[in-house]
C-alpha cells in the first residue's frame, strides 16, 4: 500500500514539471518576434545644417574695395594694379580715381596684392563674405629683388612668375651680364624664364625672394651646317634650305624659316629653341631633297650633307667674275649681269669701286651694265672661264641739271619733256614745270620737247657746276 502511494506522488510531480515545462517553451521561442515587433518606427528627425555649401547651391558674390596707400613721399600713383588670388584663380580688379579698387567676385578667402613698377603690397588671409561688401586698404611699399650674373648674347630677356602661376611679376632688367627683377613679394617663390633669338630657354623654378649672386649661363640655340653635293663645273641646283620641326614623332611641323643657298650650296639653319629633332629640306627646280636631324640637348649636330658626296671646294670649276667701275674716287657699284640666253640673272654691288658675282658656269656669256655713283657705263658682254675673271668698266662721270620752263603770260601747260643730249630716255614735266635729271659732265645741252608730237630743241648748259641749272624761256 505505501508503495502504491510513493509511485502515486513520483507521477503527480511529474506531471506538474511537465506542464511547466512547457509554459516556459513558448515563451523562448517567440523572443525574436516580439522583439521585432517592438522596435520602434524610425521617428523623422529636422535635418541638420551642412557646414559648407552643396556644390549645385550657388557660393554667392563677395564685393572687396578699398584704396591703394603710397608709402611716405612716394611718387603719383600710375598703372597700379590689383589682384584678388585664392590660390587657384587670380581676378584682376577694376581701378577707381588712380588710387582704389573694387571687385566683385564669388565669396572665399583670398590674398590681395596691389603693385605698381618697383612698389609692391600685399594683403593676406582676407575673409570676402558672400552677399556682403568689405573695405580693405593696401599699402605699397618697396618690393625685393632677385639678382646676378647672366652669360647670354645681347637681346636676351628674363621673366618671373610666382611659382605655379602664369602671370609675370616684378620689373626685369637685362644689361652689361646681369639681370634683376625688382618689385617682388618676400618669401614667395618665383619662376625665372631666360629666353632670346640665339638661345636655349632656360628655368629656374623657385627662386625665393629677395636673392642675391645668382649665375646664368644660357646655351646657344643649335643650328645645323650643311651642303648638298652637285657635280663639278655645275650650278648649285638648289635655291631654297628651309627647316620643319617635329616633336612627338609627329608629321606634322611648321617652318621655321628658310636659307637662300648661294654658289657654294651651304646652308645653315637656326634650330627652334625645343627642338628635339628637325626635318632639313632643300628644294631647287626638279629637286626635293629631305633629311630628319636628331638635335642634341648641348650644342649642334654633326655636319650635315645632302645627296653626297660633298666637296671640301664646292665652287670648283665654276667662274667668278670681279668687275671694276673706273668711275670717280669714292664711287660705289652697282652691277647686273645676265645670261646670253635670259635664262639667270646675278647681280653684286659695293660701297667701293668693285664687287664680285660669284657661281657662274665656265662658258657662259654675260651682259653688265654696272652703275656708280655720278657715272654711267656702257653696257658690256664678257664670256667667263672657270676660276677667276676680271673686267675693268669705264664709266662716265655726270652731273646733275635742275630746271624750270617758263611760259608766256596766259599760256596753256601743252606737255613738255626733257632729256640729256643724244638720250632717247625723256622726263615728263609736271605742272610745277619744275625738272631735274643727270647726264655727261661734259653735256653742255640739254633737250626739251612742248607737246607729245613736237620736234626736240636744245638748250645751252651754262657752265660746269654741279647741279648746274638751266631756265627753259618760251
Amino acid at each position: 500500500m505505501r508503495l502504491c502511494a510513493a509511485l502515486a506522488l513520483v507521477l503527480v510531480t511529474l506531471v506538474v514539471v511537465t506542464v511547466r515545462v512547457t509554459r516556459r517553451r513558448p515563451a523562448h521561442a517567440a523572443t525574436p518576434i516580439a522583439t521585432e515587433r517592438a522596435a520602434p518606427e524610425p521617428r523623422a528627425s529636422a535635418p541638420r545644417e551642412s557646414a559648407a555649401p552643396s556644390a549645385r547651391e550657388p557660393a554667392g558674390i563677395a564685393s572687396l574695395r578699398g584704396r591703394v596707400l603710397l608709402p611716405p613721399g612716394g611718387e603719383t600713383m600710375t598703372d597700379l594694379e590689383v589682384v584678388a588670388d585664392d590660390g587657384a584663380r587670380r581676378f584682376v580688379a577694376l581701378i577707381r580715381d588712380r588710387d582704389r579698387y573694387e571687385i566683385h567676385l564669388p565669396s572665399g578667402r583670398y590674398t590681395l596684392v596691389a603693385s605698381m613698377g618697383r612698389l609692391v603690397g600685399v594683403a593676406p588671409d582676407i575673409l570676402a563674405p558672400a552677399d556682403a561688401t568689405r573695405d580693405v586698404d593696401i599699402r605699397l611699399g618697396v618690393g625685393v629683388t632677385i639678382r646676378g650674373k647672366l652669360t647670354a648674347p645681347d637681346g636676351t630677356i628674363v621673366n618671373a612668375v610666382r611659382s605655379g602661376r602664369y602671370e609675370d611679376a616684378g620689373v626685369p632688367h637685362v644689361a652689361n651680364g646681369a639681370f634683376s627683377i625688382a618689385g617682388l613679394i618676400p618669401g614667395q617663390r618665383y619662376d625665372l624664364t631666360f629666353s632670346g633669338l640665339t638661345v636655349r630657354t632656360s628655368t629656374l623654378k623657385g627662386v625665393i625672394a629677395p636673392a642675391e649672386e645668382l649665375d646664368v649661363q644660357l646655351q646657344a640655340r643649335a643650328r645645323i651646317r650643311g651642303a648638298i653635293g652637285f657635280p663639278r663645273g655645275t650650278r648649285c641646283p638648289i635655291r631654297v634650305v628651309h627647316l620643319s620641326s617635329y616633336s612627338d614623332d609627329s608629321d606634322d611641323g611648321d617652318d621655321e624659316g628658310h636659307f637662300q643657298v648661294g654658289a657654294d650650296c651651304t646652308f645653315v639653319l637656326s634650330v627652334p629653341d625645343d627642338a628635339a629633332d628637325a626635318t632639313v629640306i632643300a628644294v631647287g627646280e626638279g629637286w626635293y631633297l629631305e633629311q630628319r636631324v636628331a638635335i642634341p640637348p648641348k650644342g649642334d649636330p654633326e655636319f650635315l650633307c645632302l645627296n653626297p658626296p660633298c666637296r671640301s671646294d664646292p665652287v670648283e670649276g665654276l667662274a667668278r667674275l670681279r668687275v671694276t667701275l673706273d668711275g670717280p674716287e669714292g664711287s660705289s657699284i652697282n652691277v647686273e649681269a645676265s645670261d646670253d640666253d635670259g635664262d639667270a640673272f646675278h647681280s653684286c654691288s659695293s660701297t667701293g669701286s668693285q664687287c664680285d658675282i660669284n657661281g657662274l658656269t665656265a662658258g657662259a656669256t654675260l651682259s653688265i651694265n654696272a652703275l656708280g655713283k655720278d657715272c654711267r657705263s656702257s653696257a658690256m658682254t664678257v664670256t667667263v672661264a672657270a676660276g677667276d675673271n676680271h673686267v675693268r668698266i669705264p664709266c662716265t662721270r655726270q652731273r646733275r641739271i635742275e630746271g624750270v620752263v617758263r611760259l608766256p603770260d596766259g599760256a596753256q601747260h601743252e606737255g613738255f619733256a626733257v632729256r640729256c643730249a643724244g638720250s632717247r630716255v625723256a622726263h615728263p614735266i609736271g605742272d610745277t614745270r619744275l625738272f631735274h635729271l643727270k647726264c655727261d659732265a661734259s653735256s653742255r645741252a640739254l633737250e626739251y620737247q612742248i607737246g607729245t608730237q613736237g620736234i626736240w630743241r636744245s638748250a645751252p648748259i651754262a657752265g660746269v657746276t654741279d647741279p648746274a641749272f638751266v631756265d627753259i624761256s618760251l
